[in-house]
C-alpha cells in the first residue's frame, strides 16, 4: 500500500531509485497513488523473483514473511537480488520467529 516507499523517502532516500512490490492489485493501486516508487511489481515471494541478479543495493520486506514458509526460498531469492555488499531488512511476527529460526 505504499506504506514502506513513503517512510524510505521521508528517511531521506528522495534520489534512490525505489522499487515497490505486492501480490495484491488493489494495494499497489493505492501504493501507485501515494506517488513514491520508480516502479511497482505484483509479483509472488514465494516464486523467483523476476529480477536480474545481484539487482538492488538493498531489500526490505515488512508484514510479509509471516505468510510464508522459511522452505519458500524467499530469503535466498533476497539474497540473489541483492548486491554484494548490500542490504537485506525483513521482520516477521514474534508467534512465528520460531519457524524462521531453525
Amino acid at each position: 500500500d505504499g506504506l514502506s516507499g513513503r517512510e524510505l523517502r521521508a528517511a531521506g532516500f528522495k534520489n534512490a531509485d525505489i522499487t515497490g512490490a505486492d501480490l495484491s492489485p488493489k494495494l499497489l493501486e493505492i501504493a501507485a497513488s501515494r506517488s513514491v516508487y520508480d516502479q511497482l511489481k505484483q509479483l509472488d515471494l514465494s516464486q523467483r523473483l523476476p529480477f536480474e541478479s545481484e539487482s538492488f543495493d538493498m531489500v526490505s520486506c515488512v508484514g510479509t514473511l509471516t505468510y510464508l514458509a522459511p522452505s519458500s526460498g524467499v530469503l535466498a531469492e533476497f539474497v540473489r537480488v541483492t548486491k554484494p555488499g548490500g542490504h537485506i531488512c525483513y521482520n516477521v511476527r514474534t508467534d512465528h520467529k520460531l519457524a524462521w529460526l531453525q
